[in-house]
């Protein structure tokens, strides 16, 4: 488990900002792959989810885990969830890229290997959501829709909203084509790669959605680190079909968990 340098606050020691509830975990190519959809191990990467939480005290059986399609579809769920998609894609959330919920026994995970992975925090609510934005996620807002869905389920207002952005694949590396930059119209979101080729800041692209969204500026933040050139992490992008998935694991703290 890694975490990056914060320029506001560190969520993983929350009490900074009195959010005792609020808990994450980003796991590392060192962790293994936690994903049940690659062409690595299943049982391997069952196992790696296990020693994981166990290490961090907690359970399998409180995991939800997505089937992700690079969708915008969000799925709110709760203890009736618990267990899904943590040892078998069969029972995972279908066709969903965003998870949303208030319980406190529940264990959110976005799965990635260059794509973005956010969680967002509503401490007024005690309310969490977790997304997976690769660049067809985030052309069709998955985050806001995220935020704008939690409002409608718990009343969560963007102004009270803190949300920060996993290590992806950065702007030095993420070179695009037409078909990926026709649909970004801003600009400001199209940059050069250390090579000179056009690629994608989709950093700068969420991040300014979650300003859009009416997040303030200083309750977001966007890791500096780059999946493709930094080994510490999975990418498809430099791996291809042998990069396995590193996850985000983010759930509200109660008696039962740490």
């Amino acid at each position: 488990m890694i975490t990056w340098g914060s320029r506001i606050f560190s969520a993983s020691n929350p009490e900074k900002l009195d959010f005792q509830c609020l808990r994450y975990v980003v796991s590392t190519a060192s962790d293994g792959n936690i994903g049940l959809h690659t062409e690595l191990s299943v049982q391997d990467a069952i196992r790696n989810r296990q020693i994981l939480l166990q290490r961090y005290g907690l359970k399998l059986e409180h995991l939800v885990a997505m089937e992700q399609v690079h969708g915008a579809n969000i799925v709110r769920v709760d203890e009736r969830d618990m267990g899904k998609g943590s040892t078998s894609m069969i029972d995972a959330i279908a066709k969903t890229d965003a998870l949303i919920t208030s319980s406190k026994n529940i264990i959110l995970l976005a799965q990635g290997a260059d794509c973005p992975l956010c969680w967002v925090f509503d401490p007024a609510h005690e309310a969490i959501g977790v997304a997976h934005s690769g660049w067809r996620g985030t052309i069709r807002g998955i985050i806001p829709r995220m935020i704008e869905q939690m409002s409608q389920e718990y009343g969560t207002n963007p102004s009270s909203v803190w949300a920060q952005v996993s290590p992806c694949a950065g702007s030095c590396c993420y070179e695009v084509g037409d078909d990926v930059a026709e649909n970004f119209r801003d600009t400001r979101f199209l940059e050069a790669s250390r090579k000179g080729v056009r690629s994608l800041n989709i950093k700068k692209a969420i991040e300014q959605q979650l300003l859009d969204a009416g997040v303030p500026w200083e309750q977001t933040e966007m890791s500096e680190i780059c999946t493709i050139c930094d080994e510490r992490y999975f990418s498809y992008r430099r791996d291809q079909t042998q990069a396995g998935r590193f996850g985000l694991f983010a759930w509200l703290r109660s008696e039962s968990l740490v």
